[in-house]
């Protein structure tokens, strides 16, 4: 399952998905270094801002 969510200053990509004891998202830790990173959550801070 996949979960998107549209914030203010940034975009949440959120994932229930596991891979051999490892979330998914942890898996593309390395591919978005400017990205914030939990267990089950990626935020992709936006470039302007959307007042």
């Amino acid at each position: 399952m996949v979960g998107v969510a549209s914030r203010k200053r940034y975009v949440s990509i959120y994932t229930n998905c596991a891979d051999g004891g490892k979330y998914l998202t942890e898996s593309f830790r390395d591919r978005f270094p400017g990205c914030k990173i939990g267990k089950s959550c990626i935020e992709v801070r936006l470039g302007y801002d959307r007042r």
